[in-house]
């Protein structure tokens, strides 16, 4: 069975360069590559998107362009006959096809949506057959298995930033609002009242917490590429009333490895820090139907603890640096303030504590962190939340955000 694919949408641009008359471009995800120009004849691969090509022969060129054949090479001296439609003089600068996406830029978050893609392209017909034994019915994609065998080596990452949400004249004030007034964009007021100034963090690639993150993000706190193995198949877990796809297309789980270790640091109330290294994760891509809990973070699963630091049972935050911090105390300053609320029932009032941690992980009296942590009133409950903010270059940014709902 073939997996028929929604046709190819693309944007070229008009910027792009061409080295020179006889450079062509390819302009799709997964293109044959024949031996001869004739469809029966041998293929000597499959070329992806953006590969530069230099046109061959131009007599020998132009008597198989009548037959939409162009021969050509590539920079690597692979030589062979392709459509000629699938190419043209300038490089494709976006895509909207997940599928081209990868081959553009080879990333473990691209290779996922590519796969979740081809989820979305299977039939009504065939969501049933997967259902009549519960059993999974992938079947394979030549293009996604090389995607597969293009991870296991070692690739490049993709920072994606952590969005600035305000100026950090702007985010500390005197007083806070209360936290039923809480935004996730930025518009709450902290109880510190100074300013931040510039201290540990110069850029946002500095660091990377464990619970609002991914592998990608916390390779590029190290400056490491990633290799990914799929360790199982994907699978299907059917109910009798509805379905869902555990996994992206037939990968249910991948090993990732680092090319560098990283540190993962843990910081208790008290201050105390604890650090621990690896490089190697294990992914799953199970739902997650727990309620009422913190989202669960990345750790590695070869981490070790390092020598001298203590244990932290009871983490108050967790998060990536390239090097383990020296300290093996840090500063926490804790601030509380009780806000009144009005009541959800019988018009009382109610009150809660919202507390608010500040951490001095260099010990030179400016804050690196703000952990917030409150109730958010809303018309079905009291919801726990936490909010945390990192002070890169002196600007603060928003590091984590998540609330807890309570569970009936």
């Amino acid at each position: 069975m073939r997996c028929k694919l929604f046709s190819i949408v693309f944007f070229i641009s008009p910027l792009s360069a061409i080295s020179s008359p006889n450079t062509q471009w390819l302009q799709h995800s997964w293109v044959s590559v024949y031996e001869r120009p004739d469809q029966n004849s041998k293929i000597i691969g499959h070329w992806v998107i953006n590969t530069e090509l230099e046109m061959l022969g131009e007599k020998e060129t132009e008597t198989a362009k009548k037959d939409a054949w162009c021969h050509v090479k590539t920079k690597n001296n692979e030589i062979g006959y392709l459509d000629c439609s699938a190419i043209l003089p300038q490089k494709v600068s976006e895509a909207k096809d997940p599928m081209m996406r990868f081959w553009m830029t080879p990333t473990l978050s691209n290779w996922i949506e590519a796969g979740f893609f081809l989820e979305s392209q299977l039939s009504e017909n065939i969501r049933n057959l997967e259902l009549e034994d519960l059993k999974s019915r992938r079947y394979p994609v030549p293009e996604f298995d090389a995607m597969k065998l293009h991870m296991s080596n070692w690739v490049a990452v993709e920072f994606k930033t952590i969005p600035v949400i305000m100026s950090n004249e702007q985010i500390f004030k005197n007083e806070m609002t209360p936290a039923n007034d809480f935004d996730i964009s930025g518009q709450s007021k902290l109880l510190q009242p100074h300013t931040a100034k510039t201290s540990l963090f110069k850029k946002e690639t500095d660091i990377q917490f464990s619970t609002n993150t991914n592998i990608e993000n916390i390779a590029v706190v190290n400056d490491a590429k990633l290799k990914a193995q799929v360790t199982k198949a994907g699978y299907v877990k059917a109910y009798r009333n509805s379905n869902s796809f555990i996994g992206f297309w037939d990968v249910a789980e991948v090993a990732v490895e680092l090319s560098k270790t990283v540190s993962y640091h843990s910081v208790a109330a008290n201050g105390l820090l604890g650090v621990m290294q690896g490089k190697k994760f294990q992914l799953t891509f199970e739902e997650n139907e727990s309620c009422g809990s913190a989202p669960t973070g990345l750790i590695p699963a070869d981490a070790k603890a390092l020598k001298d630091y203590p244990a932290i049972s009871e983490p108050l935050i967790e998060f990536y640096l390239a090097l383990p911090l020296l300290l093996k105390k840090v500063s926490v300053v804790k601030r509380s303030k009780t806000i009144v609320y009005p009541s959800l029932q019988n018009n009382e009032s109610e009150k809660t504590v919202t507390v608010q941690y500040e951490i001095d992980l260099n010990q030179d009296g400016i804050p690196d962190l703000v952990i917030q942590q409150g109730q958010l009133v809303k018309e079905d409950g009291l919801y726990p939340w936490n909010t945390t903010y990192v002070n890169i270059n002196g600007v603060w940014y928003i590091g984590t955000h998540f609330e807890e709902p309570e569970c009936t």
